[in-house]
C-alpha cells in the first residue's frame, strides 16, 4: 500500500521557515510595536504573506546559485545561511538605519 503522507522538499522548508520567522520579528518589532495585537487584520496579513515570498525568493535565488557551484549537498546549506543572514541582516540594518 502507497503511503499517503505529505512529502516535504527539504530544499523549500529551510528558507521558507527563515523567512516567515524574521517576518514574524519584523513585525513584532515594527509595526505591533512590540507586540503581535494587530497580527490578524487583513492587511497585516496580506502584508505579511508579501515580506515572506519576497524573503522565500531571495533565500532560495541564493540557495540556486550556490548549488550551480557544484558543491555537497552540506556545504551548499551552510553556505546559504552564512550569505542569507549576510543579505538579511545588510538589509534589515539598511530598512531601520534610513528611518532613523
Amino acid at each position: 500500500m502507497k503511503s499517503t503522507m505529505l512529502r516535504f522538499k527539504h530544499d523549500l522548508v529551510f528558507p521558507l521557515f527563515v523567512s516567515v520567522i524574521l517576518t514574524h520579528y519584523a513585525f513584532y518589532a515594527d509595526a505591533g510595536k512590540y507586540s503581535f495585537k494587530g497580527i490578524l487584520e487583513f492587511t497585516n496579513l496580506f502584508f505579511l504573506g508579501v515580506y515572506v515570498l519576497m524573503l522565500f525568493g531571495m533565500q532560495k535565488l541564493i540557495q540556486i546559485g550556490l548549488g550551480s557551484l557544484g558543491l555537497t549537498r552540506n556545504i551548499s546549506l551552510l553556505l546559504q545561511s552564512i550569505v542569507s543572514a549576510i543579505v538579511l541582516i545588510t538589509l534589515l540594518f539598511t530598512f531601520f538605519t534610513s528611518f532613523s
